[in-house]
């Protein structure tokens, strides 16, 4: 039994050392992969993650919100879209990973002291990827809120 598994092992290492695209894979693959793991997770969370932004309202503070988000650490905008649909095309393409929307008549309803309804759509399939965006969103949403809650007390 000894010298069937030894003679099983030599023909394994034969056959590794005679096949370099198998070597290569074996060798390459995982510190490519650990190369790529560190570059995203770099600053130790995700960072930079590329979204997209439906902007339907097109208003000074729909533009301030866009700068916002585009100016969160784990975010990044990547496109501006004209639709819903295109936007959610952009996240099945896979070259987007969320989608943002901020509706019409967004800053007529902030202005006179209502809520708006902002939107973020993202695939959570990706549990960690999901939290960083569900967190970056609240966060950049919540800090716009804040602000104009507070123009607003102070003005009476």
């Amino acid at each position: 039994m000894n010298a069937t598994f030894a003679a099983l092992m030599r023909r394994e290492i034969q056959n590794f050392l005679g096949n370099k695209s198998f070597a290569g894979i074996i060798i390459c693959g995982p510190v490519l992969l650990a190369l790529l793991m560190t570059a995203i997770l770099w600053h130790g969370v995700m960072h930079s993650i590329p979204v997209a932004v439906w902007d339907a309202d097109s208003s000074a503070q729909s533009r301030e919100l866009t700068s916002m988000v585009d100016a969160s650490p784990y975010l990044s905008v990547a496109h501006i879209v004209t639709s819903r649909d295109e936007g959610m095309t952009l996240m099945n393409e896979g070259r987007v990973n969320a989608l943002f929307i901020i509706p019409e008549k967004f800053s007529s309803d902030i202005l006179a002291g209502r809520g708006a309804t902002v939107a973020g759509r993202y695939n959570n399939q990706f549990m960690t990827q999901g939290g960083t965006l569900n967190k970056a969103f609240t966060e950049v949403v919540a800090v716009f809120a804040a602000k104009y809650d507070a123009v607003r007390y102070m003005s009476g």
